[in-house]
């Protein structure tokens, strides 16, 4: 599915924080609200997302047309086993192209082309879900009052079975019961309609055919609700165009109900979904993409901010203690048997502690394009080190630099801003990159020694002299710094490298530096690694006498901006399974093994003849 680029979102302003997104359904409480659910919803409860039912469709149509391979094909989760199937299936030159919109509707009427297969395909499924967190606390948001009505394209039931459990009373609606859609929703009830049809009642309605032909009393009612109060979309993508359609017909009229659009991340949002929000925009109505970790994590959240009410509040808090939500994007960690240690590995990356807090303000003026360069050329030598970061400018320093350097550019406030491990997250993010640049500088103002201000320190003294081109270069030792993040915890790793400059002291061209690097550095075997990890551990950590040393940023002023370096490196614990002495690891070592792993055995191989006749 193509996605728009988080540049994109920024500048069309789509973007509703979650926690802004919670606050805006509480000050909005005495307004009901309309749920419109899709399968991404259901997963916790035990029903398969759209997309695992395509795949779940594609594995049978490819099965049953190549029989005997059912055991290699069990585990569908696999990215090897999907491309196989994949590639069978674009081989045959038949079916749509991977992720396509058409791919839900051509599959299940290619894999159940008779209606009551279908019906009996999502029953299986249906029968064994359970309705979890999310679900379950709606029923305390209907009582509330803050929630009247859930639009589904699910055929689970599930609204309906939760609130019912919790005594309220679901008003179901599907292609049979198309008159209870004019019934008057009272207090104690919700209103639950099957936008696609109920596998109990109704002909399914999930082909592409059939979704095209979308009952017009089904959907006007749609889009009555979603003029008259604000909409929570969760769980839906978007794919089915008889849906979209009637969220474009209520969007097209002004003062429309809100529509917050519920997704994953920022970078989820597809096409169709952005182009709603816009339009929904254009015509002069709220519309907004909120960054969700799902669907009951997001009903906990409202649940918990919401609900006033004693005794509906103390029963959501009974049935979060009892049922925990389920983080969607958890992810099984990979499990190493505990081998007896062989070896043990020395890294070059150190254990650092960061700044906590960064300073963040607004500029009346910032480039659209060229921002980072911008930003260092107005800095130039000044002892601040500054990124942009969504619509903003995050810096470290002193405050009173910075007004010095902005003066009247600055709009607002500067803010100190609290950093958390998630920020560490991407390598190439801005927060990383921020914090690479004031360690760094502090580093070479400490250790007075040039920097290119992002990434290099050099030593003055010439190491050697090299020819290339005709031109002599000088050839300086030089360290490149990086910052990586293992296992929710920073480190600072070290690369020796070289700096190769002109005769001027200015930076040779790349093609001059590729080659002379080569040259240099290609015999650079562990050893040599090693001793050059050493030499610079020892020459930028040397100012302490204990396991850490500080850096200050600036190095002179009463800044915060600490960071906080352990001398040694980390080690690694390699187990190996085959019988052997092991290492004895002594106590001084045990602190700084961080990371472990275990050696595997080469596998036997076997030669045959090119014929495959003889082994």
């Amino acid at each position: 599915m193509q996605t728009i680029s988080e540049a994109t979102l920024s500048t069309s302003d789509f973007l509703l924080p979650l926690d802004a997104f919670v606050r805006s359904i509480k000050v909005r409480r005495n307004s009901p609200h309309s749920l419109f659910l899709g399968a991404g919803a259901s997963i916790s409860s035990g029903v398969p997302s759209a997309e695992g039912c395509i795949w779940e469709w594609k594995r049978d149509i490819f099965l049953t047309n190549n029989p005997g391979l059912e055991e290699q094909f069990s585990e569908l989760s696999l990215p090897s086993v999907r491309n196989r199937i994949q590639s069978w299936l674009d081989s045959e030159d038949m079916f749509p192209a991977r992720d396509s919109q058409e791919e839900y509707g051509f599959y299940i009427q290619e894999c159940f082309p008779i209606p009551d297969d279908r019906r009996a395909f999502f029953q299986e499924k249906v029968q064994s879900a359970k309705p979890h967190l999310g679900y379950l606390l709606l029923s305390h948001l209907a009582k509330a009052d803050l929630v009247r009505s859930v639009w589904s394209t699910n055929f689970d039931r599930l609204a309906a079975r939760a609130v019912q459990q919790e005594n309220v009373t679901p008003i179901e609606i599907g292609l049979d019961s198309l008159g209870r859609l004019y019934r008057r929703v009272s207090k104690g009830e919700l209103l639950c309609v099957s936008l696609h049809g109920d596998y109990r009642y109704d002909r399914l309605k999930n082909t592409t055919e059939e979704l095209q032909e979308q009952e017009s009393e089904l959907t006007s009612a749609l889009v009555s609700a979603i003029r008259e109060n604000p909409v929570i979309v969760c769980g839906y993508s978007g794919r089915d165009d008889s849906i979209m359609d009637a969220f474009h017909t209520a969007y097209q009229e002004s003062n429309a109900g809100t529509l917050y659009w519920c997704g994953y991340y920022e970078g989820d949002i597809s096409e169709r979904v952005a182009s709603l929000i816009s339009f929904a925009r254009g015509h002069g109505n709220e519309a907004y993409y909120v960054p969700s970790l799902g669907f009951d994590d997001l009903m906990t959240r409202i649940a918990l901010h919401t609900l006033e009410e004693a005794n509906l509040r103390e029963s959501a808090l009974q049935r979060i203690s009892d049922l925990p939500t389920i983080d969607p994007l958890e992810r099984q960690p990979f499990e190493i048997r505990n081998h007896p240690t062989k070896s043990l590995i020395k890294s070059n990356a150190f254990a650092i502690d960061c700044p906590d807090e960064v300073l963040a303000f607004r500029l009346t003026t910032l480039p659209p394009k060229g921002t980072w360069e911008w930003l260092r050329n107005r800095i130039g030598d000044r002892p601040i080190a500054a990124v942009p970061f969504k619509g903003k400018v995050y810096a470290l320093g002193l405050m009173d630099d910075i007004k010095d350097i902005f003066g009247a550019g600055i709009e607002g406030r500067i803010e100190r801003t609290p950093v958390s491990p998630a920020d560490f997250r991407f390598e190439d993010g801005a927060i990383v990159s921020l914090m690479r640049q004031a360690f760094v500088r502090s580093l070479a103002s400490d250790c007075n020694v040039p920097t290119d201000g992002r990434s290099e320190l050099w030593l003055n003294q010439l190491a050697k002299k090299s020819q290339h081109g005709g031109r002599e270069w000088r050839v300086h030792e030089s360290v490149i710094v990086f910052l990586r993040q293992f296992n929710d915890r920073q480190y600072a790793v070290l690369k020796p490298s070289l700096r190769i400059l002109d005769e001027h002291g200015g930076e040779a061209p790349s093609e001059v530096v590729k080659v002379v690097k080569q040259r240099e550095l290609s015999n650079q075997y562990n050893n040599l690694f090693n001793s050059a990890i050493d030499k610079w551990r020892k020459f930028l950590f040397a100012n302490s006498g204990n396991g850490t040393v500080n850096f200050d940023f600036p190095q002179s002023g009463n800044s915060s901006c600490r960071f906080r370096i352990r001398r040694s490196p980390i080690f690694a614990r390699i187990g190996q399974k085959r019988p052997g002495r092991s290492v004895s690891i002594s106590e001084n070592h045990k602190p700084l093994i961080q990371q472990e792993g275990f050696e595997l055995s080469e596998p036997s191989l076997a030669f045959c003849s090119r014929y495959g006749t003889k082994l």
